[in-house]
């Protein structure tokens, strides 16, 4: 993994959350008495929401999203035995 590939998409997933934190702001030069806004924001939320998805699929896809147990803990401890049998025979 290159360190250009993993700063692309941290931007992938950050523009996304700055633009859509900052809809009012884009959108207020057309607030005015005859115009709704409310469909264009949310269309332009939503495709925003999409592109963050995106940027956290490659995330995963790079391998650097922990969504594995292994991920969470330093080392597994091996599952306790259900039975235990022992190697004698009785006579």
């Amino acid at each position: 993994i290159q360190i250009f590939s993993i700063i692309i998409t941290l931007t992938s997933i950050a523009t996304p959350v700055k633009s859509i934190v900052g809809s009012g702001k884009t959108f207020q030069p057309f607030r005015g008495g005859e115009v709704d806004v409310k469909g264009p924001r949310l269309l332009f939320c939503l495709l925003h929401f999409g592109g963050m998805l995106m940027g956290l699929w490659k995330l995963n896809k790079l391998g650097l999203l922990p969504t594995h147990v292994s991920d969470w803990i330093g080392a597994p401890h091996p599952p306790q035995a259900l039975q235990f049998t022992s190697g004698t025979v009785l006579a």
